[in-house]
């Protein structure tokens, strides 16, 4: 027969202590089988084996591998003509997503359908938390799961806080589980009756948590109440039901219709009997999400009839593409009483990483408004940044380079305030360190730029070209003792210069000596000793802001000193000079940077330039750059550029969802986004959200809308949160029109 050794007669018994025993399903020893054999294992104290009826009965700790199955009982029968697996007593089925346990077991291994009695079953969800399905019989085709007077909860099993009691259930591993004639009680009471609810495992929204209640001074208090439902495994939708204080009462719905795998589209509709404008208050919205390879993209629109029109067209693109990782969003459109015409967000940013020699990045915002009645442009913003970056080698010579920028900043309504720079463009030119022989390592470097200023309706033109031949500290040294070098130093820096006003040129030629004395491994100070001999002019007057270095282009002495310090996160500089044959104005800038580079995500960076002949800073900002998320959920967004001179803000956006346990079941909740470029503080929401056992309390503040919100949420699914805080009617409600995303980070 093949079960370790052939079986005779009708029925044989053999008693081992352990025996493993591959079994066949469908087995070439019996007339009824076929060819084709799928091997399984078994594990028990005592086999019996009926050749004529061809079956088998497993008893004693007896555990059973069939694919991802395995099944554990004290007796088990296998029936090999019908490919049929039996227990009586309590058998647990266990496979890689749950565990179910119960009695009177069948399963067709063929079809890999069946049916149990008296069941639990215990899953994990995303949240960490465990739900609990138990009921009289239940009846599974593959992963789908049907089960008759049935319960849900999770909670304790034994004795929940709250549970669901339907007379059918039918659970979809991975995506919700929905309840027909189903019962919802708190501990023994039983609180409602629903002909059908759908708990959603997959989508993190469901029929409750969602709903909110609440209070503002404009609209007074309302509940915004939300109820899915699921016509089939592919019709799904959710109903929204307002109830407005100031308003009156709204009903929507919001319907997802299959269009294929990695594809959403949804139409939603909402009415409201507005009591305060006496209107028929509609809206329509659309929405399509598709995921394709790397690419993923979301496009809406909505039209909203409020006495008023307003309409508006979105989307938002992201490609991981490791050679074109890029993200894009926009939103335009019409909206309020007076029309105002917006296009706000519009932020681009892509690159292109063909290999690691050449790069090449933009990124672009825009934010547009304009006053339709009166064709007035009530604001304007732009900001483009283009960067390519090539190497290549020239013979045996490695790793020329070459920088092309274009940088483009522009604030319509400060245009007679605030003068705007544009570069358009700026061009560097790098040489490798060549080594000369005799002279030692040389570097040379061509930059080009072509600056535009642009103040009120007035714009004025400027070229700079710039070449550098320099000296490099490489090689071997004129002297060298312990942790110090001394070196020869040499420098020969042409300016041209092209304005309205004419042509200028300057040229300046140094000669001396470096000493590095080197502190440690990362602690270094410099100091250069040298002659420079100046000539020329340049348009300090007639276009400053085009003019650099020009303390570099003074003929005597000099003398400059730098103290670095350089590490793998932390970098630090001072530097500067003074002029040994000036007795007017001397001192070079005294500069000092400092970065810190935690990863390539996440940096902060401090410059100050102090004038010690006038005895004021020249420059004094800070920057920063983060990008933070943890496993809790947290996560942070910050982009920032302060001018302390200015004492005024030149970027500054920022996005924080924060949360802090303040005691064992306590915990703060913060959502903030600001956006210096945009409409400032766009959303400033704090909370408290309480351990209510298997439950979460929350209460919260809205700062722009002067809003108060409660919510109510269970663990086992996660909350809705701030996401849908809001008196705002129908798929104006913040989040609303998002339903079925978590909110992205921008």
């Amino acid at each position: 027969m093949g079960f370790g050794e052939r079986i005779g007669g009708s029925v044989l018994r053999q008693k081992t202590k352990r025996l493993c025993l591959y079994l066949f399903l469908v087995y070439t020893g019996f007339a009824s089988s076929v060819c084709a054999a799928e091997k399984g294992m078994i594990i028990a104290d005592q086999f019996i084996g009926d050749y004529e009826q061809e079956q088998l009965i497993a008893r004693g700790k007896v555990t059973v591998t069939y694919k991802d199955y395995v099944i554990t009982g004290d007796e088990i029968y296998l029936d090999f003509k019908e490919n049929l697996l039996t227990a009586d007593d309590l058998v647990q089925i266990t496979d890689p997503e749950r565990t179910i346990t119960g009695r009177n077991f069948v399963f067709y291994f063929e079809d890999e359908q069946g049916e149990l009695e008296n069941y639990y079953l215990v899953e994990e969800v995303e949240t960490g938390e465990q739900i609990i399905l138990k009921g009289k019989k239940a009846e599974f085709n593959g992963d789908e799961l049907r089960c008759k007077d049935s319960s849900f909860t999770g909670c304790n099993r034994e004795s929940p806080h709250y549970h669901l009691t339907a007379d059918r259930m039918e659970y979809y591993p991975d995506d919700r589980v929905e309840f027909y004639k189903a019962s919802y009680w708190e501990g023994k009471v039983k609180i409602l009756t629903l002909p059908k609810i759908v708990f959603s495992i997959k989508e993190q929204e469901n029929d409750f948590d969602e709903s909110t209640f609440g209070y503002n001074n404009d609209d007074g208090f309302f509940l915004k109440m939300v109820y899915r439902y699921a016509l089939n495994d592919r019709h799904q939708g959710k109903l929204l039901f307002d109830l407005i204080q100031a308003k009156g009462v709204g009903e929507g719905i919001k319907h997802f219709f299959p269009v294929g795998t990695d594809k959403n589209f949804a139409l939603s509709f909402y009415h409201l009997d507005n009591l305060r404008t006496n209107h028929q208050d509609c809206q329509f919205l659309t929405d399509w999400k598709q995921e394709t390879g790397p690419l993923s993209y979301t496009l809406g629109a909505n039209l909203n009839d409020l006495g008023y029109p307003e309409y508006r067209f979105k989307g938002n693109l992201n490609c991981k593409d490791q050679k074109w990782p890029t993200t894009f969003r926009f939103e335009a459109g019409q909206q309020g009483k007076n029309p105002e015409l917006y296009l706000y967000p519009c932020q681009l940013n892509m690159s292109w990483r063909p290999t690691s020699r050449n790069r090449l990045d933009y990124k672009t915002s825009i934010y547009y408004r304009e006053d339709l009645s009166s064709s007035l442009v009530i604001n304007k913003k732009y900001q483009h940044n283009l960067e390519y970056l090539q190497y290549w080698d020239l013979f045996s010579l490695k790793n020329f380079q070459i920088l092309f920028k274009i940088k483009q900043e522009f604030n319509y309504s400060e245009r007679y305030q605030t003068p705007y720079y544009h570069e358009l463009p700026s061009l560097s030119l790098k040489t490798p360190d060549i080594n000369l022989g005799f002279p030692g390592y040389y570097q040379g470097n061509l930059d080009y730029l072509r600056l535009i200023e642009v103040r009120g309706e007035q714009e004025k033109e400027g070229y700079r070209t710039e070449l550098l031949i320099q000296r490099r500290p490489l090689g071997k040294k004129l002297w060298q003792a312990g942790g110090f070098a001394l070196d020869l130093a040499h420098t020969h820096r042409l300016q041209y210069y092209q304005v309205d006003a004419g042509t200028f040129r300057r040229e300046a030629i140094s000669f001396g000596l470096t000493g590095t004395e080197k502190f440690t491994p990362r602690l270094t100070w410099t100091n250069t000793l040298s002659w420079v001999e100046a000539e020329g002019t340049a348009p300090t007057v007639e276009f400053p802001r085009l003019v650099t270095n020009s303390y570099l282009f003074s003929t005597g002495g000099h003398m400059t000193s730098r103290l670095g310090y350089n590490s793998k996160i932390l970098t630090a500089n001072l530097a500067g000079g003074y002029n040994l044959s000036r007795k007017d104005n001397p001192w070079y800038p005294v500069q000092f940077v400092t970065a810190l580079n935690i990863d390539q995500n996440n940096s902060l960076r401090f410059n100050a330039s102090y004038n010690p002949n006038i005895q004021q800073y020249t420059h004094l900002y800070l920057t920063a750059k983060g990008r933070y998320q943890s496993e809790k959920d947290n996560h942070l967004y910050l982009d920032l550029y302060y001018d302390f001179l200015q004492k005024k803000w030149l970027t500054l956006e920022l996005e924080a969802k924060l949360k802090q346990d303040l005691t064992k079941n306590v915990r703060a909740d913060i959502n903030v986004r600001y956006s210096f470029f945009g409409d400032g503080l766009e959303k400033a929401r704090l909370g408290l959200n309480y351990n209510w056992h298997c439950r979460d309390l929350f209460f919260g503040y809205d700062l722009n809308r002067k809003e108060y919100i409660l919510q109510f949420s269970y663990k086992v699914f996660k909350e809705a949160g701030f996401g849908y805080g809001s008196g705002e009617q129908g798929f104006i409600w913040t989040g609303a029109d998002t339903w079925g995303n978590q909110s992205e980070i921008w």
